[in-house]
């Protein structure tokens, strides 16, 4: 991995007042007006570029125009929204002024049913999930059919036999201290357990060449796939000249960069294929989310502060 001895850090062009949210957690931008969703006020939220909001739509519940948890969200080339209804365990598609046109989903592991949809994607006619809990990424077309999916639950191979895993592999974030005790000897080496490439995925991000980029929470890294779904390279955070913990959020700037969001720091990083950080987008202190990009200009929410911080690259 090659890093830059020195590396640009900008600062925020625009900060985006959000004091009306609860947890803001995604954000994208249709004809000039702002969409949110809020996870813990189970709504999406329409603004202006100011912040000033216009509009609600969504309540706590499972019905049909309900939110339970929403966690992210995107448009597609008809400008109708996307949202992934977590803890409903379904997809739902929803007009600009908040008519619900579509829902997908249902708990399960079904081709078309979910455990936890957090990560929601659009490229070219088809929509891309990451669908938690069933360890997978499922692909749709905009009327909601089912098309494929890809992913195995586990670690690489190279985690199992490896010296990063012999210093104990992290299998959730949450277990940080328990991973210290894991070794090759552990449950999770044992033979027969299932070897894989993926764990938990919590969101991804698609390229205009196709590949699919995923963040594997249980391993908190970013793995790189084809758009048929093979594994094709990864970035290791930790071996980053800038450390970083707990990835939140990812998105392409082009089909070799990406901008990568955490938890636990107070930038964030764009990087590219072989893991070199070209800058570092700074702000206070926050717990970063989902990041959404216009061309040059990149939008970070902080949902701990409820700001939206608005970046220039040139």
């Amino acid at each position: 991995m090659k890093t830059l001895e020195r590396t640009e850090i900008i600062n925020p062009q625009k900060t985006i007042d959000l004091s009306f949210a609860i947890s803001p957690r995604s954000v994208t931008i249709v004809n000039g007006k702002m969409f949110f969703v809020d996870e813990y006020a189970h709504k999406l939220f329409v603004t202006d570029n100011y912040g000033k909001v216009l509009n609600s739509f969504g309540q706590k519940g499972s019905g049909r125009d309900d939110f339970f948890y929403p966690t992210c969200v995107c448009a597609d080339d008809e400008n109708t929204l996307w949202i992934t209804d977590r803890w409903n365990h379904r997809i739902k598609r929803l007009s600009v002024d908040g008519k619900t046109l579509l829902s997908v989903g249902g708990y399960g592991s079904e081709k078309d049913k979910f455990s936890e949809p957090t990560g929601i994607q659009y490229y070219s006619g088809h929509i891309y999930v990451a669908d938690r809990n069933n360890h997978r990424v499922r692909i749709f077309d905009k009327k909601g059919d089912f098309i494929r999916c890809f992913g195995i639950k586990g670690a690489d191979k190279e985690y199992f036999e490896g010296d990063e895993f012999k210093k104990g592999y992290i299998f959730q974030s949450w277990f940080v201290m328990a991973a210290k005790f894991l070794t090759p000897d552990s449950f999770f080496h044992k033979e027969g357990n299932v070897i894989g490439n993926m764990e938990y995925p919590a969101a991804l991000a698609v390229s205009e060449n196709g590949e699919i980029i995923v963040v594997d929470s249980a391993s908190d890294r970013l793995k790189w796939f084809s758009n048929n779904g093979n594994l094709i390279g990864g970035v290791e955070p930790e071996n980053l000249s800038v450390p970083f913990e707990f990835i939140s959020g990812i998105t392409f700037l082009d089909n070799e960069k990406c901008i990568m969001t955490t938890e636990l720091n107070d930038k964030a990083v764009v990087l590219n294929k072989n893991s070199d950080i070209i800058c570092l987008l700074s702000y206070p202190a926050g717990r970063l989310n989902f990041p959404y990009c216009e061309g040059n200009t990149v939008w970070i929410l902080d949902n701990w502060n409820k700001q939206l911080h608005k970046f220039s690259l040139k």
